[in-house]
């Protein structure tokens, strides 16, 4: 096992790119370097991990929620079975948008000491966020950027003027002096990582606790269902059927709900499409895939039964 492995974490909120860039920077990596990524996605199916082309023993993927809770020990479990397995040259962890990241450095730091070296926090953000006053009160979004030691504003083809200075504007309000690094399609340069280094900083101790609704659930249009909502939104994870989704009836219901996240693959007018959804934009395509599956997810309380409902409204023959 190798020690003073360099770690990165990547996070970012909801449909930031995050992802996106992890695979930016895997593409470009040093032949010669084994990286392990760790992907841990909010609800129970997981997505980004089948998103992540890379080594199968390279890709650890955690589904269940929040690294820093329910799934704490699998993380450590699982990490410490892949580090005992393989040697890797630099470790990225991506935690799920809706993860706080004091409280996994923390466990990196105490658990991991011996054998990972923290470097640094990578945050991605879409600045169009802030157009919703909501952000700029959210816990968990300011823990998501007041720990990172880089910002990438991703998705700046997409902003409109004031949207980077609706970002500098509250990150001086906040007092966050981080780097930011603007771009598309999460391109950075590799050398960003090389370069972070963990700052010595004051930050606000967010006390996470879950107060959780959890409900398994089993319809017409799934087999398996899985609605969770606690302090920082719902979640909602759906395992289909065989089943076809009008696209225009879908999108209105998608759009006409408080969603700020959705993935999956599922068949939509007759075709297996990738869907992704950030709240503003949809990008949908067609894929090869087995897959059956979608997510939402959503800052406030979306009514189940209602919401099922209407999904069923969209179902086509």
């Amino acid at each position: 096992m190798n020690k003073n492995v360099a770690t990165y974490i990547i996070s970012g909120f909801l449909g930031s790119g995050k992802t996106t860039l992890i695979k930016n920077l895997y593409q470009h990596k040093a032949p010669n370097e084994k990286w392990l990524i760790v992907v841990n996605e909010f609800g129970v199916i997981g997505f980004d991990g089948h998103d992540i082309e890379a080594q199968k023993d390279e890709v650890v993927q955690i589904p269940g929620g929040c690294m820093c809770c329910s799934s704490k020990l699998p993380l450590q479990v699982n990490l410490t079975k892949a580090l005992r397995k393989e040697d890797f040259d630099r470790v990225i962890i991506e935690p799920t948008g809706l993860g706080h990241l004091s409280e996994i450095k923390e466990l990196i730091k105490s658990d991991f000491s011996s054998v990972l070296n923290l470097k640094g926090v990578v945050s991605t953000i879409d600045a169009k966020v802030l157009r919703d006053a909501r952000y700029h009160d959210l816990d968990l979004f300011y823990d998501q950027l007041s720990q990172a030691d880089l910002i990438v504003a991703n998705k700046v083809d997409t902003y409109q003027q004031e949207d980077l200075s609706n970002l500098e504007s509250y990150l001086t309000s906040k007092n966050i002096t981080a780097e930011i690094v603007k771009t598309n399609y999460g391109k950075i340069d590799i050398d960003n990582l090389k370069q972070i280094e963990i700052i010595t900083k004051k930050h606000h101790h967010h006390h996470h606790h879950h107060n959780e609704e959890v409900k398994e659930f089993d319809n017409e249009f799934t087999c398996k269902g899985h609605y969770k909502f606690g302090e920082d939104g719902t979640s909602i994870s759906y395992q289909l059927k065989d089943v076809n989704f009008n696209s225009r009836l879908f999108l209105l219901t998608i759009t006409s709900n408080p969603i700020k996240r959705l993935k999956g693959y599922m068949k939509i007018d007759g075709i297996k499409q990738s869907v992704q959804y950030d709240g503003f934009y949809f990008d949908i395509k067609p894929v090869e895939s087995e897959e059956n599956f979608f997510e939402v997810i959503s800052l406030d309380q979306i009514n189940l039964d209602a919401f099922n409902s209407k999904l069923l409204s969209c179902i086509e023959n």
